[in-house]
């Protein structure tokens, strides 16, 4: 097995959020290495319409230059309640450029009806610091984007999943 060594060179500053850090040794190339696989973060999300009371929270995502991915999912406790048109808000703030209207889909929603159906949806920019859920009606001849309220698309109660995911452009 060959070992590939590296000169010593300085990274542009900032590169790593440091000043001026220096690859001299395979140990620091790993670090390098690591940092560019891009890691994910959690993030405290705030919410309109949308009690998470003792639900659990999964909020994760990554932020590539100016794209962020993320994954949301709440699972609903005995205080959880969700309203009509709920909100979550970003990990990071979005650019409006490109979103003329509040329907513009970011990724994809489920809504689980936890031991009876998974429904689908869209997740949709709603303003530079919120998304929101659309679910997926199927009542006429194409496909609607219907909102999300405490009984659509199911009555929602304990051990409900929501799972909100997608990505976009940061300001």
């Amino acid at each position: 097995m060959a070992i590939v060594t590296f000169p010593s060179f300085t990274l542009p500053h900032g590169f790593l959020g440091e000043d001026n850090p220096t690859l001299a040794s395979q140990a620091n190339f790993q670090s390098i290495e690591e940092h560019l696989q891009y890691p994910w973060h959690d993030w405290a999300p705030t919410y309109a319409n949308l009690t998470v009371g003792n639900g659990t929270v999964v909020a994760r995502y990554v932020q590539i230059g100016k794209t962020v991915h993320f994954n949301y999912e709440l699972i609903l406790g005995s205080t959880s309640a969700v309203g009509t048109a709920p909100t979550v808000s970003f990990p990071v703030t979005t650019t409006s450029s490109g979103h003329t209207t509040v329907l513009t889909p970011l990724g994809v929603a489920t809504f689980q009806d936890t031991g009876t159906t998974v429904n689908i949806g869209t997740t949709l920019w709603v303003s530079t610091t919120t998304m929101g859920p659309r679910v997926t009606g199927a009542g006429s001849t194409y496909a609607v984007g219907n909102t999300v309220t405490a009984t659509v698309p199911f009555t929602w109660t304990t051990t409900d999943i929501l799972v909100l995911n997608g990505t976009y452009e940061v300001a």
